[in-house]
């Protein structure tokens, strides 16, 4: 159990679906699955805890950035993979405040299981409609402009004077980021807004902009 909330964040070391003493026997990093399993056992199997140890973990923390991928297997640096439908589902709603519309054809697109027939058939491969789908498909801009949607409602708030441009940028940042922009970001943020019809439409356009980028697909 703890080697497979391992591999949802981090990544996996051993085979998380069919778990063998020969599979055991040939983990490259011991050290590291050895630590994990005393990580859960000693958190009393709290799932908060043990998250929260392998979130501060310098091995989750590490660096994405390489000069190949020769030492991925022994957890030398933090290798970046595309949210699954499910991660992309909950950051559209939280982005806009509702679930992408035509679901069937959003989890088709980011590899989920439609029927579920066979334990690996979901895929994790990348490709550029997934970011299209994001910037131009009615899945998901439909919720992005919706007239009673999250994003129109802050466009509405920083027009009444309510809450600054700034405090609503940094919802939508949080939103697709689950942190808050930096001065570089806002400003360049702020640019943008100046350039739209409206509030609310750059918001939309900033929204769009964050949803698509690998910050947001790729944790």
């Amino acid at each position: 159990l703890a080697m497979r909330f391992f591999a949802e964040v981090v990544q996996p070391i051993v085979n998380v679906n069919e778990t063998f003493a020969s599979d055991l026997a040939s983990v490259l990093v011991p050290g590291t699955m050895d630590a994990i399993v005393k990580a859960f056992t000693d958190s009393n199997a709290s799932l908060p805890a043990f998250m929260g140890t392998i979130f501060k973990s310098s091995t989750y923390q590490l660096s994405s950035a390489a000069p190949s991928n020769q030492y991925d297997a022994l957890l030398a640096r933090h290798v970046l993979r595309r949210d699954n439908s499910e991660g992309a589902e909950s950051m559209v709603a939280n982005m806009t405040g509702a679930n992408p519309t035509l679901l069937g054809f959003f989890r088709q697109t980011f590899g989920y299981p439609l029927d579920r027939a066979v334990v690996d058939e979901r895929r994790q491969s990348v490709n550029m409609s997934q970011s299209l789908v994001f910037m131009n498909s009615s899945a998901v801009q439909d919720n992005v402009s919706s007239p009673t949607g999250r994003i129109a409602a802050l466009g509405t708030d920083v027009d009444a004077g309510t809450i600054t441009l700034d405090a609503a940028l940094s919802t939508l940042f949080r939103a697709a980021y689950s942190r808050n922009p930096d001065a570089t970001e806002l400003a360049a943020a702020n640019e943008c807004i100046v350039l739209a019809a409206t509030t609310t439409e750059g918001l939309e356009d900033i929204a769009t902009s964050l949803m698509a980028s690998i910050e947001a697909m790729a944790p």
